[in-house]
């Protein structure tokens, strides 16, 4: 598959952007994008193991996605794995 159109609609489950909004879902469409080596794959479901959002929470997990993708393009890795909240847990921002 296309893994930036398997992203989107990962953004779109998880936004619930013209389909129920579902973790699951955006979750299965993230990892179908990170299995294909694509950096946004890689820290969007990175991001939803930080969370915990239709995965169990994993720090560990999402920074070895973020580390990954920061290998294939720096910016998410930095988006990704290099923000705190003020509890210490890593956190992330980004724009869907």
């Amino acid at each position: 598959g296309e893994a930036m159109a398997q992203c989107s609609l990962g953004n779109m489950y998880k936004n619930g952007q013209g389909v129920p909004k579902d973790d699951y879902e955006a979750v299965k469409w993230y990892r179908k994008a990170s299995d294909q080596g694509h950096p946004i794959g890689h820290e969007r479901l990175g991001l939803m193991y930080v969370l915990g959002r239709g995965v169990e929470k994993n720090d560990y997990e999402a920074i070895r996605l973020f580390r990954l993708a920061a290998g294939k393009f720096p910016v998410a890795g930095i988006v990704g794995g290099n923000r705190h909240n003020s509890a210490g847990a890593v956190a992330c921002e980004y724009v869907v």
